[in-house]
């Protein structure tokens, strides 16, 4: 597919399986896709084959079982040649006009963008444990200027020249800390803005989570830590899961002072298992980065 030289968008989701609400978020976005637009969809853990007729303009890509998202994205990244590429999930559903709020946005400057992430209606109760986990402090953009740091990949959009210079942090996954962080210290400039919205669908079975949430923990404790002292380390393995327990009792402040009482108690059986199991991850990384000569 030949692309046009501007203003063109692809759009790479990933996604676990060929279950929850997958299909749903491919029409929304196939809906306002243009003609040199593109879609590719990278599925871990689901038999080859396509989607069906419905779904014949999306690249399917199939992936082992047990790839993380950000490995996900990054084969996804490696297809596409737009100008502005979209990255999402597959349980997420992109409000109508999506596509012209985020070119809108990067026309302001940004090099990624973000927007609102607000939960769906009916959500279970493990549904909205992991909303408050991961997405609770993206409610709204940040008033006046919409600057900010760090994006959530999981809702988010980047112009190609900037993952062009970020290619060799992604290439073997697309971990947005690192790649947002090398962004903003190159000069570039990321935004959350008020017109970019998507809701989270949730659908997600609390076993993939889990061990999603693992993982990602496993490897954060362990970049976090191995370029540490060998004292700092040795200290923070010597808190056991301190830093999980803090980071539960966060998302229940924040979530209670922002008025989501009977929300929160349908959410709190889930919390303790997802939180617990991302501290746990962040611990044996840890104890590993102990192991580990520093640079």
């Amino acid at each position: 597919m030949v692309m046009s030289p501007s203003q063109s968008v692809s759009v790479v989701i990933a996604h676990h399986g060929l279950g929850g609400h997958l299909l749903e978020c491919l029409r929304a976005h196939l809906a306002e896709l243009e003609e040199d637009d593109e879609c590719v969809a990278v599925i871990a853990g689901a038999p080859s084959g396509d989607l069906g007729e419905e779904f014949a303009a999306v690249t399917l890509v199939h992936q082992p079982a047990d790839c993380l998202t950000p490995e996900l994205w990054s084969a996804g990244l490696r297809l596409v040649h737009a100008e502005f590429v979209r990255v999402t999930i597959g349980s997420f559903l992109p409000e109508q006009g999506w596509r012209a709020a985020m070119i809108s946005a990067h026309g302001k400057g940004a090099a990624g963008v973000s927007g609102p992430i607000r939960p769906a209606t009916g959500l279970r109760g493990q549904d909205l444990a992991i909303f408050f986990q991961r997405y609770r402090q993206y409610g709204s953009a940040p008033p006046g200027d919409s600057r900010v740091h760090d994006i959530p990949a999981d809702h988010a959009s980047y112009s190609s020249a900037c993952l062009k210079t970020s290619r060799p942090l992604w290439e073997q996954g697309f971990w947005e800390l690192e790649v947002n962080a090398f962004l903003v210290q190159s000069g570039a400039h990321l935004a959350r803005d008020p017109g970019f919205i998507a809701h989270y669908l949730g659908g997600e079975s609390a076993g993939s989570f889990m061990r999603q949430r693992f993982r990602h923990g496993l490897r954060h404790g362990s970049e976090r830590m191995v370029h540490r002292s060998f004292l700092y380390r040795a200290a923070f393995v010597a808190t056991l899961f301190l830093p999980g327990t803090v980071f539960g009792l966060k998302i229940v402040r924040d979530v209670w002072a922002g008025g989501d009482h009977l929300k929160l108690l349908r959410a709190l059986p889930w919390l303790p298992l997802f939180v617990g199991t991302w501290a746990i991850g962040e611990w044996l990384g840890a104890c590993r980065a102990l192991l580990t000569r520093r640079d």
